[in-house]
């Protein structure tokens, strides 16, 4: 019976008082205090008379302060600001309260401890706003250097999401000068991360030749065409920076040490530096660059009948690692010839 009362309180007297003011009232005590509050007790084996009778318990002792919801707004959702209970300006002793903003921006609230029959103030600390806006604009504080126009800026944390940005403007070091917000978001209560990684070293779209063919001497693993087709590359084409995946359905792969492969133009071009991205094959468990070209001789011709030889422009052929984003390249740079 009843509602309101705590476990750890005394249990109460129970007065039961006939209707009308005929007989006497009796006391009975309360037997029980169940977890929700609810009196349990027993009626004496002899009423005072007969009729309707009035049963009432004797005030608890302990008062906590009850759940209360949408309270404030504005809060981040999920965000738990701090709660004071205080009286006549002291904390109350004993009395804590737990604080969860909902998707709504507004406050939830769950008490513990006896705050005792007299009133209390409950406060909640001020939380970072919800932004409705989004992010409009990235100030550029570090310039760096080394970048180039459309790297792409990714955001983090700040509590919002759906915001991306690239670099606009770069000066003659790649040194950003703006970046450019490309989509707002929402939600951000503090200013997000930003990084740019890797530097998407991009080539100029007019130096890139187009492959009109492509053969090789054998195909063993997937056609020669996966070497020009960006087959398992990061970025776009183009950009110095890809890492390649370890598949080997992803690359080409001299059979032999006879093995050749034959880029045709279809016009002459040109030519002022080749990329080559090492064979980096694993296979399940099993590391397969050690398959990857150790030395090769590297010609080009005009017509298709009398090759040059121009291997010492090639550095080492470094072997790659076997995982998946790698960047093991063969730079050939400084080239300067028509093919």
């Amino acid at each position: 019976q009843g509602s309101g009362h705590h476990t750890s309180e005394s249990k109460p007297q129970i007065t039961i008082t006939p209707n009308g003011g005929g007989g006497s009232s009796l006391n009975v005590q309360a037997t029980s205090i169940a977890a929700n509050g609810t009196l349990a007790f027993t009626l004496p084996s002899s009423a005072t008379t007969g009729g309707a009778h009035t049963i009432s318990a004797a005030t608890g002792t302990y008062y906590q302060i009850p759940a209360t919801s949408d309270k404030g707004s504005g809060y981040v959702p999920g965000v738990t600001p701090a709660v004071t209970v205080s009286r006549d300006g002291n904390a109350v002793s004993g009395v804590g309260g737990s604080a969860t903003a909902g998707a709504d921006g507004k406050i939830d609230l769950t008490f513990t401890g006896n705050a005792g029959n007299s009133p209390v103030i409950v406060e909640i600390a001020s939380g970072p706003p919800a932004w409705g806006e989004g992010i409009n604009s990235i100030a550029v504080n570090s310039a760096g250097t080394g970048y180039a126009v459309n790297d792409v800026i990714t955001l983090s944390g700040g509590s919002g999401n759906g915001a991306t940005a690239k670099v606009a403007t770069v000066g003659g070091s790649g040194e950003i000068l703006t970046a450019a917000v490309t989509a707002g978001g929402s939600g951000y209560a503090t200013a997000p991360n930003l990084t740019i990684e890797p530097i998407q070293q991009v080539l100029p779209a007019p130096s890139l030749i187009t492959v009109a063919a492509v053969i090789a001497s054998n195909e063993q693993h997937s056609p020669a065409s996966r070497t020009i087709d960006w087959s398992g590359m990061s970025g776009v084409q183009g950009d110095a920076g890809a890492t390649q995946s370890n598949n080997k359905n992803h690359m080409w792969a001299p059979g032999n040490k006879t093995s050749w492969i034959q880029w045709d133009f279809g016009s002459v071009q040109d030519i002022g530096r080749m990329l080559l991205w090492q064979y980096n094959e694993k296979d399940g468990q099993t590391n397969q660059s050690d398959r990857s070209i150790k030395n090769a001789r590297l010609e080009y011709s005009v017509e298709g009948g009398n090759w040059t030889d121009f291997s010492s422009s090639a550095p080492n052929w470094t072997q790659s690692t076997g995982q998946s984003n790698d960047t093991t390249t063969v730079d050939v740079t400084d080239l300067n010839f028509r093919a």
